[in-house]
């Protein structure tokens, strides 16, 4: 049986060996391909942009407001010393070849502005090499400006120079590799020259061209240096064959074989196999390629040729990976076989451990180790038995775990419930510690955190009218602003979802459509309702990094601790109410003191005056009278506004709610108060829209508000007129008003005026005093039937009270009771 495995195991690996080396070699020879194609192509890519640069450099050249006006004025005969007669290029050739004329020439050829900013350009870019400068050729061919001394003055006769004067706008001339510049005699560098066209900016055609000689250094560094392995090259070629790029051989001193040029001159990347490759002939080689694409060279660029990157690698350090993964394999075959051959032997010597281990087991079982199975797997009576000795370990464990599960539970059940008696007392000693509302939050939320383990929490509460939560309280993050975005709506309702339906909600509830929190650093919360004699007061959030799911008894403990919240908060609210009314009553109670003083002492002191002396004439002595009559009847108006609104206040007044015919109650009051206008000489008039329906409202109260608007109105209006107002607002409700062209009031005080004993402080002295009570009383009444009351005015020019009031629209027979209940 060991032979027969020995012998299996053996034609398998070698079965597998071939497989791995034929599907290993086919897969490594493509994803090499693919990584050289792709290096070849980005190299490509680099060489495109490289030359692209050095052409927009050359370009930026050929715009320069100089190089332009240069253009435009030469004028070969301006250069020429000789008569008109002659040719004048030819004339200029010869003249550089005398040595007189052409040190002439050849100082305005350098001296110029133009070449002078050229060859700034050129110390600016580091480029001092003998072979490297700039040229500017006007139209006819003839050099205007340099860096250096060219070797000819006249172009014309190049070859590139036709297809470059007549090129059209964009396009570019580059030659090919060179061993030579038009700037040195015998140069050993190689060049490459970029030519562009110099258009004038009022012309449609050449009006000459720029010529740049470029090293091939950056060129050459560029392709060699691109490196993937320890023996792969990136190489330029021409299309002619000449290999232009190695790091090996010298610049166009080697030639491709017909084949590999064959292979790498495609129009698009690729790769291929070839046995003729430049450093390994003979050996099949993977060779990557992709053509040098530049847009807009004009024909003639390159030589006529084309150009191409492509990669080459030794073939030993290509299939290297697939020869090392075939010796790992077989010499981990040879030893598998080994161990096989020896683990074959060995098995025969264990036929016994299971009986061994069976032993053992029942010894640690019989010892009390509950916890041992016995793990034997032989398929025969030996597993049956230790199959058996497990389940009675297994029973004796359950015997044991029932017992220990009952001591457990019962201990953390009196553990529970001493945290939430421990955590109750501490957060009802701290709730105690102070009546501030914002340090007494602070001080719960602290805790609670602390006894749950949680980072961060956060609460809210209601305001006054029942409408808007304000973050009060916040622990363990940076305070949000509350805006407008998406994260704030979400946490807005969470938040009145828990206050309205006064249940707890977590980040696992499938209520919550739009989980609030979830972009924050704390995305698994906890929200209960702080709650007080069954109202909801505002919302404690619970915030932490992980999921922590809550225990029954700890929910139970959270909400607890918001009851309790919710009690502080209420006794802190009813404790700074309590202040509020003891400051509003020493408040009233000293201006009252003060308006009953003003009168009381002007009447002390005219008494006093006229009980003094007997001497008094008649006229005086009735002046004094009706002075002390007209500051008695202040004190009884005085006395009657405190009064009304001291009842109106402390909930005394008799009110009898109906429907009332509004218009009449104007028309009544207008009626009252036309004496008091006639006898300012006033105009007082009434607009009432029709038809309009009911209110609801007291007629006695109601009246009182008109006629107190009215009496305001009579007091500062000198002259012009007095309007009463009435239209429908919209469904619910009706407007009214009283307009005046008096004396107005300032911005400031269109508030402050409805303050009990407030009076604007005006720099007419003569104006008629008041007590301060008649618009606190108005604002009373009109906010009791469920109004509202405000002033508009303007300084000078007048001012409008508006006021509005309830339609009445119960239906018949259910007025009675709605108008009970509100007297009620």
């Amino acid at each position: 049986m060991i032979l027969s495995i020995l012998v299996i195991a053996g034609a398998t690996g070698a079965f597998g060996l071939t497989a791995v080396y034929f599907v290993g070699k086919s897969i490594l020879q493509e994803n090499i391909g693919n990584e050289f194609q792709h290096s070849a192509q980005e190299t490509s890519k680099n060489l495109s942009r490289l030359f692209k640069q050095k052409v927009d450099e050359t370009h930026a050249l050929s715009i320069a407001p100089l190089v332009l006006d240069l253009l435009t004025q030469s004028d070969a005969h301006d250069r020429s010393p000789h008569s008109a007669d002659q040719d004048p290029l030819e004339q200029i050739r010869k003249e550089w070849k005398e040595e007189r004329p052409h040190a002439i020439l050849s100082e305005k050829l350098l001296t110029n502005p133009v070449s002078h900013h050229l060859q700034f350009l050129h110390r600016k870019l580091g480029r001092s090499d003998k072979d490297v400068g700039t040229v500017v050729i006007d139209q006819r061919g003839i050099a205007l400006a340099a860096t250096l001394e060219p070797k000819e003055i006249y172009f014309g006769d190049r070859p590139w120079w036709k297809s470059v004067i007549n090129a059209s706008e964009g396009e570019v001339y580059i030659s090919e590799i060179e061993l030579s510049s038009p700037f040195a005699e015998g140069s050993k560098n190689y060049t490459i020259s970029i030519a562009v066209p110099i258009y004038d900016p009022n012309g449609p055609k050449p009006i000459g061209a720029i010529l740049t000689v470029q090293l091939v250094k950056s060129f050459f560094e560029l392709v060699t240096q691109v490196k993937l392995a320890k023996t792969d090259h990136t190489m330029l070629a021409s299309s002619d064959g000449n290999l232009l790029f190695c790091p090996i051989f010298l610049v166009k001193n080697h030639t491709l074989q017909p084949e590999l040029v064959q292979k790498i001159s495609q129009d698009h990347p690729g790769w291929g196999m070839t046995r003729v490759d430049v450093h390994y002939p003979g050996a099949k080689s993977v060779n990557g390629f992709a053509p040098v694409v530049i847009k807009n060279a004009v024909p003639g660029s390159f030589g006529g040729d084309r150009w191409f990157i492509f990669t080459s690698q030794n073939p030993e350090e290509t299939y290297a990976p697939i020869k090392t993964l075939l010796l790992w394999i077989a010499g981990s075959g040879l030893m598998g076989i080994g161990l096989l051959g020896f683990f074959c032997f060995y098995a025969t010597s264990q036929l016994i451990r299971p009986i061994k281990e069976l032993q053992k087991g029942a010894k640690r079982i019989a010892m009390g180790d509950l916890q041992y199975r016995l793990r034997i797997e032989t398929g025969d009576e030996i597993e049956a038995l230790s199959s058996e000795f497990n389940q009675m370990a297994e029973k004796v464990k359950a015997s044991y775990a029932g017992l220990e599960q009952k001591v457990d539970e019962r201990t953390q059940d009196l553990a529970a419930r001493n945290k939430e008696l421990s955590s109750l007392y501490i957060i009802a000693s701290l709730l105690n510690t102070s009546l501030n509302l914002k340090e007494l939050l602070d001080q719960a939320l602290s805790a609670t955190l602390k006894i749950f383990g949680i980072e961060a929490g956060v609460i809210h509460l209601l305001d006054e009218a029942g409408i808007t939560l304000n973050e009060i309280s916040i622990y363990g993050m940076a305070a949000r602003l509350q805006n407008s975005s998406r994260k704030n709506h979400d946490e807005t309702i969470l938040y009145r979802q828990v206050v309205q339906k006064r249940i707890p909600l977590s980040f696992s509830d499938n209520s919550l459509k739009e989980k609030p929190f979830k972009e924050s650093a704390f995305p698994y919360f906890i929200t209960i309702p702080i709650l007080s004699k069954g109202k909801a007061l505002g919302t404690l959030s619970l915030l932490d990094k992980a999921p922590r799911p809550f225990l029954k008894q700890e929910l139970d403990l959270l909400i607890a601790i918001g009851h309790q919240i919710g009690v502080a908060i209420e006794n802190s609210q009813l404790y700074g109410e309590t202040k509020r009314l003891d400051q509003l009553k020493s408040d009233f109670v000293s201006k009252v003191s003060h308006e009953f003083r003003t009168p009381l002492t002007s009447i002390k002191g005219f008494v006093e005056i006229l009980l003094s002396y007997t001497d008094i004439p008649s006229e005086k002595q009735k002046e004094f009278l009706s002075i002390i009559n007209q500051e008695s009847d202040r004190l009884i108006r005085l006395i009657n506004d405190v009064l009304d609104i001291s009842k109106i206040e402390a909930g005394k007044v008799i009110w009898r709610i109906e429907p009332l015919d509004f218009s009449e109650l104007i028309n009544a009051s207008a009626k009252t108060m036309q004496s008091l206008v006639e006898a300012k000489k006033l105009q007082l008039g009434i607009e009432i829209d029709s038809p309009l329906p009911q209110v609801l409202g007291d007629r006695d109260q109601l009246t009182q508000v008109l006629n107190n608007l009215l009496s305001n109105a009579i007091k500062f209006t000198q002259r012009g007129q007095i309007t009463l107002l009435l239209k429908r607002l919209n469904e619910r409700e009706v407007l009214a008003g009283v307009r005046d062209t008096g004396i107005g009031l300032p911005p400031g005080e269109l508030t402050k005026i409805f303050n009990k004993f407030y009076q604007v402080a005006h720099a007419q002295k003569d104006l008629p005093k008041g007590t301060g009570l008649g618009l606190a009383i108005c604002r009373e009444i009109v906010h009791y039937l469920k109004g509202e009351i405000w002033c508009e005015s303007t300084l000078g020019e007048g001012s409008t009270f508006y006021f509005t009031l309830p339609v009445a629209f119960p239906a018949p027979g259910e007025f009675e009771r709605a108008s009970s209940l509100e007297i009620k």
